[in-house]
């Protein structure tokens, strides 16, 4: 078992429905504890090889939080540099799922081709930004690869704002257009709806605090309830509102949502800056899968005395989450019932790998 451990859903099934959901994770939350006692500089720098998925977000949100815990502000510079080598991991992400994920389900071979063109366009594009310290934003290299995706140019999809809209471009034979086709055909548009709402703006202070216990890093709750992050939560469009509208926070919307961030990176229209450091007592990123945070304490020799990290798949693959509240009442032959439920855990997208049970 690897470091970030996997997740283990169980979906009980009678009569042709769900009738409940099981989900039970291994990841080790403390993990990041093996950094205690180390040099910051040290700590930072084992991140990545602790944690493979997001490297990126990491390190940027470790960065950040030591930043938090020594009073500092951020290097606008090295702020700039982070922030864009989270968005090309952010892109990458959310283009390996379309090129890889998305034909699969339809029983077609990825597009393995696409996929290569994706993890050349990152490598580019961080030596890109590492050459002009953040100050070059490569999205333009990414274009035709979308394009070929999409089936039309970047531009275009984001004047899709209506369903109407997105019907017409569904007649297209491009592979991500043939697949929400393929879902909208089998009546799949709105499964794994729920009234699980988008996480909250979380009070600094508070969350740092809650994040000194355990469990909640385990079962993360705000104030009581479980919320979702990521993607399907923090893409507003009139597109998605259209969709959202109509099917809720269901599968066809939660697709629409990623192929709208990825078609904002590209065109560099996501707007926002780094959150300064100062008076701040975490490090926050919002990575590929929703917001992910560190927090650091040193000792007073500058060694770090504490080091904890709230991953957005907690929120998310919570046992009363978006998740487990989404697949319950999935109905249909097991074949079709294992088919949604796997398209619905990748659309949300876990940051480790998962097992699907059907009892």
């Amino acid at each position: 078992m690897s470091l970030e451990g996997e997740l283990t859903i169980r979906l009980h099934w009678a009569a042709g429905r769900v009738v409940s959901v099981e989900i039970r994770s291994s990841r080790p939350v403390t993990a990041a504890k093996v950094l205690e006692g180390r040099t910051p500089e040290a700590a930072l720098a084992l991140l990545p090889r602790l944690f493979h998925v997001c490297g990126q977000a990491q390190a940027a949100a470790g960065a950040r939080a030591l930043e938090a815990a020594r009073g500092e502000a951020a290097d606008a510079g090295k702020a700039r540099h982070r922030q864009l080598a989270v968005r090309l991991e952010t892109l990458r992400e959310h283009l390996l799922r379309m090129a890889l994920d998305w034909p699969g389900f339809m029983g077609k071979k990825p597009a393995q081709e696409a996929a290569i063109r994706a993890m050349a366009c990152y490598r580019n594009g961080l030596a890109a930004c590492a050459a002009s310290k953040g100050t070059t934003w490569p999205g333009a290299d990414w274009a035709p690869l979308l394009e070929d995706l999409l089936g039309c140019p970047p531009e275009d999809w984001l004047a899709l704002e209506t369903w109407a809209h997105l019907r017409r471009w569904m007649r297209s034979s491009a592979p991500v257009p043939a697949y929400f086709r393929w879902v909208h055909d089998r009546g799949w548009s709105g499964i794994g709806a729920c009234g699980v709402a988008p996480l909250p703006s979380l009070a600094d202070a508070e969350l740092a605090a809650a994040m000194a216990d355990d469990r909640f890093l385990r079962f993360p709750r705000w104030r009581g309830r479980c919320h979702e992050t990521g993607v399907g939560a923090r893409v507003c469009s009139p597109l998605v509102a259209a969709l959202r509208e109509r099917w809720g926070n269901g599968l066809l919307t939660r697709l629409a949502a990623r192929v709208t961030e990825a078609t904002r990176l590209v065109r560099q229209d996501m707007g926002g800056t780094e959150e300064p450091s100062r008076r701040s007592h975490t490090g926050r990123v919002e990575a590929a899968r929703g917001l992910l945070v560190h927090r650091i304490t040193l000792r007073d020799d500058g060694t770090i005395a504490g080091y904890r990290i709230l991953a957005p798949t907690e929120w998310n693959f919570h046992p009363e989450g978006v998740v487990a509240r989404g697949l319950a009442g999935l109905g249909g032959t097991r074949e079709a019932v294992a088919q949604q439920a796997r398209q619905l855990i990748h659309a949300v997208d876990p940051c480790v790998a998962f097992r699907l049970e059907l009892m």
